[in-house]
């Protein structure tokens, strides 16, 4: 109802307000977690958060609800690998996707992990992810099969810290993968503006290599390359 919508902007301009007074640059609201209706009924909520400043971003598992609704999602993280349809349509009204569940944590498979959240991710134009979870368990996390589900852990516990596992270390050199690859593409359009010409024919080079990249393969081997591609 109308009263209900005032309602909630006040409530939302009170939060962004404060908020912003503690240092926040921007405030989203999170709008539902996986919703299954049709989400074309949130709007007119979407439309009262964005009439005060704030962003919106929700977690999506059934993809295809969210294309109705592009304009008035500022984040949509997505389940599985980004679609490259979406990535462009959201990018055409300022809006970000990510990715979650792709897949969720507790698999025991080292390239899965530093492909999907390394290069994998950056071909699919995602702007990044937030899986889950560091730590998610339903019953033991010692015992896998003591729930109808097994519990997602990147790392387990243990008295005085965590227990490491493969897919947390893949995580971590899925980051280190996209950081030679931000230096990699920062250099290059440095480079790109130098007046020397051999310099600049050594920068399209290396952009060349990079929209032909393919990352299903050795990735340790490509980090190799956009080393040397950045050491030259």
């Amino acid at each position: 109802t109308g009263a209900t919508l005032a309602a909630m902007r006040e409530e939302v301009r009170g939060d962004v307000a404060y908020l912003k007074a503690c240092g926040a640059r921007q405030v989203f609201v999170m709008v539902e977690d996986e919703p299954s209706h049709d989400m074309k009924l949130s709007i007119p909520n979407l439309e009262a958060v964005h009439s005060v400043g704030a962003g919106n971003w929700l977690a999506i598992h059934d993809v295809w609800r969210i294309y109705d609704v592009v304009p008035w999602i500022d984040v949509s993280v997505q389940t599985g690998s980004a679609r490259a349809d979406l990535v462009e349509l959201a990018a055409r009204h300022g809006a970000k996707i990510l990715t979650y569940a792709n897949p969720h944590a507790g698999n025991e498979d080292y390239t899965l992990y530093r492909h999907n959240y390394g290069l994998g991710l950056w071909k699919t134009g995602a702007a990044g992810s937030m899986d889950w979870a560091y730590m998610s368990g339903w019953g033991d996390p010692w015992v896998d099969h003591d729930q109808k589900r097994r519990d997602q852990m990147h790392v387990y516990p243990v008295r005085d810290g965590v227990i490491d596992t493969v897919q947390w270390e893949a995580m971590r050199e899925a980051v280190d993968d996209q950081r030679y690859l931000t230096l990699l593409e920062h250099k290059i359009a440095l480079t790109e503006i130098e007046a020397e010409l051999s310099v600049q024919q050594q920068a399209r080079d290396a952009e060349s290599w990079l929209e032909g990249l393919r990352t299903q393969t050795d990735l340790q081997a490509i980090r190799r390359e956009m080393a040397e591609w950045i050491s030259r």
